[in-house]
């Protein structure tokens, strides 16, 4: 039976011996989903147990094995994580400090493939290659002019909404995953930003999550001396 276009889901599947992102059927059965896994994890079917993680739920991980129904039915989305454990007796799982050769893709190679996840994601402007991704990571204020700060400063940064935020500037410079043009990465004081110092998967600077924000350079601005109390 043919898998329609519509019911794949990109999820991330974990194993004791493996982790990585995966395109699923939401209409398999779970027999059928585990069937699949062998081939990935190298666990026998009938021994996996499986239990799934909803993002943003980061304590809640359903803990029996499912046994019926498909992925469908217990909610499976965009970017969950499901578990594979191995029940098989410890005496027959993989050993995986034996001196073995293992194959490891390059970037640029897996970049090239046409058949990829990563490719259909392309495809389907879904995940860091969506508009809303884009917008969700960047704020695209006024002109890309040389910027008047350094990095280190602390500054102001005026967003599209009017409001005024203060920061520190974090980076300077051209990022190649959005428009063309100079841009300012500030870590925010507060955690009204758009990211973690990271743009549509390109690491920027560092900062805590909602701290991150990216701007033109006419949106930014250091702070002065006297206002220093403010």
């Amino acid at each position: 039976m043919s898998e329609s276009h519509s019911n794949m889901i990109p999820v991330f599947v974990k194993s004791e011996y493996t982790y990585g992102e995966r395109l699923v059927d939401s209409s398999w059965t779970f027999e059928q989903f585990s069937k699949k896994m062998e081939l990935v994890t190298g666990i026998p079917y009938q021994f996996q147990n499986i239990s799934i993680k909803q993002p943003g739920n980061e304590a809640a991980v359903a803990g029996t094995p499912f046994k019926d129904g498909t992925l469908a039915s217990v909610n499976i989305c965009e970017d969950c994580c499901i578990y594979i454990a191995d029940g098989r007796p410890d005496d027959e799982k993989l050993n995986l400090n034996e001196q073995v050769d293992r194959y490891e893709m390059p970037d640029e190679e897996y970049e090239r493939r046409g058949n990829t996840l990563l490719e259909w994601k392309r495809r389907n402007m879904l995940g860091r290659f969506s508009n809303d991704a884009t917008k969700a990571n960047v704020v695209s204020v006024s002109d890309d002019t040389a910027p008047t700060v350094s990095v280190g400063e602390e500054c102001f940064v005026k967003i599209s909404s009017g409001e005024v935020l203060r920061g520190k500037v974090a980076f300077i410079g051209e990022v190649p995953v959005v428009q063309p043009g100079i841009w300012v990465g500030v870590d925010l004081v507060t955690a009204d930003g758009k990211n973690n110092g990271t743009v549509r998967g390109m690491k920027l600077f560092e900062t805590k999550p909602n701290h991150g924000i990216l701007v033109r350079s006419g949106a930014v601005r250091a702070i002065a001396t006297n206002e220093e109390e403010l």
